[in-house]
């Protein structure tokens, strides 16, 4: 809108010309009076130019708290454990927020997500375990139980498991257990989850050389394979659809009954992974759901083994973790 006439007051030794601003059929005009000094016109009523600034500078303030509040005060990184469980009430889990869930079909329940195993119990300690308490306090750890009490479960308790991970928003899952048939549900579900930007962490299995168990097969999820402690390949692990491997051999885990013992398997492989990925993302947050980023990070860390290159039995090389 054209302004008729150009008029220039004094604010301190501020000159500010007459200004005209449409707005949703209001006109609001910036003016000089003799009497009250610069003022807000609104439709001919004056607001006093010294509360409007006023009110501007206190919203940029508490605006500036909120910034630097969010800056410091970061979300919490949300990890999924889908297992059978885990002993929560054992010291290495103290200071770890956790959040519990079970899902029926088979699976005792105690309603609280016990391990009555010791499987996921194990898996999760490693990836607590070498966490500081401010560490801890930065995570929440998703105790999901889809296993039951002899270490078994079925493509419809995993399916629900991821599904409900994706709607907690979590930030990183990992699966140390897997099956040899295509389950296009599964399939389905993990494929949502990482167009959810989760990054998703699974064991490629025990199968004594031959092809990578599901949902570690699937494209998109980490596929991880285990090593004994001299780099060779461990002697039952799968291979084919490898990404990387990690030291799978005599790893020392909490059990269910606070003792510790050394393990070797794939599924303890894969939490080693699972553990450099909540310690970068918790270093660097731009990790944060984004596994391009977190893959592409963990390619540069490898170390080849193998062929030259990404192959069958090494994948993209070897991930070293705290221990080896």
């Amino acid at each position: 809108m054209a302004v008729n006439r150009k008029l220039r007051f004094n604010y301190g030794s501020l000159k500010v010309p007459e200004i005209l601003f449409p707005y949703n059929l209001y006109l609001f005009r910036i003016i000089q009076n003799d009497e009250l000094g610069p003022n807000l016109s609104v439709k001919g009523k004056l607001f006093p130019m010294k509360n409007i600034l006023f009110g501007f500078g206190c919203i940029a303030f508490l605006s500036g708290i909120f910034l630097f509040s969010s800056l410091i005060h970061k979300p919490p990184i949300k990890v999924a454990v889908l297992d059978s469980g885990l002993d929560y009430t054992l010291d290495v889990f103290e200071g770890t927020p956790i959040r519990s869930k079970e899902f029926p079909s088979g699976i005792p329940q105690n309603g609280e997500g016990m391990d009555e195993n010791g499987h996921g119990t194990a898996i999760a300690s490693l990836l607590v375990k070498n966490l500081s308490e401010k560490e801890r306090k930065s995570i929440i750890l998703y105790n999901i139980k889809v296993l039951d009490e002899s270490g078994r479960g079925d493509p419809v308790q995993l399916h629900k498991g991821i599904e409900w991970a994706i709607k907690q928003d979590v930030d990183l899952i990992n699966i140390s257990s897997g099956f040899q048939k295509y389950d296009s549900r599964v399939d389905e579900v993990i494929q949502k989850a990482i167009n959810h930007n989760i990054i998703i962490v699974a064991s490629a299995g025990n199968n004594l050389g031959m092809e990578s168990d599901y949902p570690a097969r699937f494209n998109g999820v980490l596929s991880v394979s285990a090593i004994k402690e001299n780099w060779d390949r461990l002697i039952l692990s799968s291979t084919g659809k490898v990404d990387f491997v990690a030291i799978g051999e005599n790893v020392e885990v909490s059990n269910i009954d606070s003792s510790v013992s050394a393990e070797s398997g794939s599924s303890i492989a894969a939490a080693k992974v699972s553990s450099i990925i909540l310690l970068e993302m918790l270093q660097n947050h731009e990790m944060i759901k984004d596994p391009e980023k977190v893959k592409e990070h963990l390619e540069r860390i490898a170390i080849d083994l193998g062929e030259n290159g990404k192959d069958r039995i090494f994948g993209s090389g070897y991930i070293k973790t705290s221990g080896g």
